[in-house]
């Protein structure tokens, strides 16, 4: 009899694991695994910076580069310019209550931790917005 309850218990957990919001940052996303970098910025109403991001095969050098990297496995990678305007590379982990504000824990102690924010996910667009 326990085993028929365990059976149906993983069933039921199962099913409900794969709902899931079409609009949700899952795993399954295309934001995942794929290097996104900045083509646009915009002010939103808040007086945030608004990035849109495309995929791009290798980082292209830039005045103001902004790009990023999530990676399934919790692995986040940030490319951005410093004080001076020289390139600069922030590694860290992330993690999502929600799947929009992701966490970034940076290794290096000498940033601080700060939140991704992703507004909208499709194939080829990204927009989010950094919260330090």
């Amino acid at each position: 009899m326990r085993f028929a309850y365990l059976l149906s218990f993983f069933l039921f957990l199962t099913v409900v694991s794969g709902c899931k919001d079409d609009n949700d940052a899952t795993p399954e996303s295309p934001l995942f695994g794929v290097l996104w970098q900045s083509n646009s910025t915009k002010i939103n109403e808040a007086g945030t910076y608004t990035y849109t991001y495309q995929p791009v095969e290798t980082l292209k050098p830039s005045f103001g580069i902004e790009a990023f990297r999530l990676e399934r496995n919790g692995d986040f990678t940030r490319y951005t310019f410093g004080p001076v305007d020289e390139g600069v590379t922030v590694i860290g982990t992330w993690t999502s209550p929600d799947n929009q504000t992701f966490k970034i824990k940076p290794a290096d102690s000498k940033y601080k931790e700060f939140n991704l924010i992703i507004e909208s996910v499709q194939d080829s667009v990204v927009q989010a917005r950094y919260v330090f």
